[in-house]
């Protein structure tokens, strides 16, 4: 009825909280977000917001600081907060996708390098390195401002990574891949070569740097994984010449088949065969591969996964007695 009292029941329901200005990234803002959009301190303390981190508010939630890792909506907005701030490390290697050993990429801490003036940004769940990080070696990644990949790669060979030289060589090559496309051929790499020189001067003078260069010499464009990679590497670690990667068996045929890894002055292919050789299309390519190394005399060498237990041992000594065979 108009012009009534309200009810106690009415008068004790809370208050809907004002809706965040369109400026707010109600995920995850900075005071300093809230601030220049003009949202007050008693806005920042109603019950559907709360402190996410230091400095960052988001929604409310059940999730404690101390054993939460931070998300990418918290990292862009710190980002905000500490624009010079670069994501780098084993957390840039995780959202690149690297091909580096999986401890790397577990998540956890994020590391960021904040440069060599002014203090380091403390925070729970950051760990910061004293590195600047020049503007032509960051990108943006989801939002977030992080290494390049190769810039990446040598600041993970820095030697608390423990990083051997067959794992950069793995993820070098990984980088100098050109992928294949969904509808067929080859789309371009991340990086050529001259690419990943220029792109390990500019990173200067750090530990590290000596295994950076070694591994660099030895990557090589064309393995399909970091298998094929780690394989060509045992052989000429065994002592025998480097194959040629993805060797085509006739260069003058054009339906001559091209295998993973090969020795042209021995006659002798090797092929990985990993999961994508279980399809019916790749079985089909196999068996005609195999056909005509017959047809030519050349010997097919499969290797699996398991021959990687023992260093590609069996493998070695088997091209060690094709070698034998041709007087090599």
């Amino acid at each position: 009825v108009s012009g009534c009292r309200p009810t106690e029941h009415a008068r004790r329901m809370p208050r809907r909280p004002a809706p965040l200005p369109p400026s707010i990234d109600p995920a995850a803002f900075t005071v300093d977000d809230a601030r220049r959009a003009g949202v007050t301190w008693s806005r920042l303390q109603s019950s559907d917001l709360r402190r996410l981190r230091h400095g960052i508010y988001g929604p409310a939630g059940p999730a404690a600081v101390s054993v939460r890792e931070w998300t990418m909506d918290e990292i862009r907005a710190y980002q905000r907060r500490h624009p010079d701030v670069v994501v780098s490390h084993e957390t840039a290697a995780r959202l690149h996708g690297l091909t580096v050993p999986a401890r790397l990429l577990a998540p956890g801490a994020v590391h960021v390098s904040v440069g060599t003036s002014g203090g380091r940004p403390v925070q729970a769940g950051l760990v910061p390195h004293r590195i600047e990080v020049p503007e032509g070696q960051r990108m943006t990644r989801g939002g977030v401002l992080v290494t390049t990949p190769a810039r990446t790669l040598w600041d993970l060979c820095a030697a608390r990574s423990a990083l051997t030289e067959r794992d950069v060589v793995a993820a070098g090559d990984a980088l100098l891949y050109p992928p294949w496309l969904p509808g067929g051929g080859r789309g371009d790499p991340a990086y050529t070569p001259e690419e990943l020189v220029r792109s390990l001067a500019e990173r200067g003078r750090f530990r590290g740097r000596g295994l950076a260069r070694a591994a660099l010499a030895r990557m090589r464009v064309g393995a399909d994984s970091p298998r094929e990679t780690r394989l060509r590497l045992a052989l000429v670690d065994a002592g025998l010449p480097e194959p040629e990667v993805q060797c085509r068996l006739d260069p003058s045929d054009r339906r001559a088949p091209t295998v993973d890894l090969g020795y042209r002055p021995w006659r002798l292919a090797l092929q990985y065969e990993g999961e994508h050789h279980r399809t019916a299309e790749q079985q089909a390519r196999d068996v005609l591969r195999d056909r005509w190394c017959a047809d030519h005399d050349w010997l097919s060498i499969k290797v699996m996964w398991a021959d990687a237990r023992n260093d590609y041992a069996d493998v070695v000594a088997r091209v060690r007695r094709r070698a034998a065979a041709f007087g090599g």
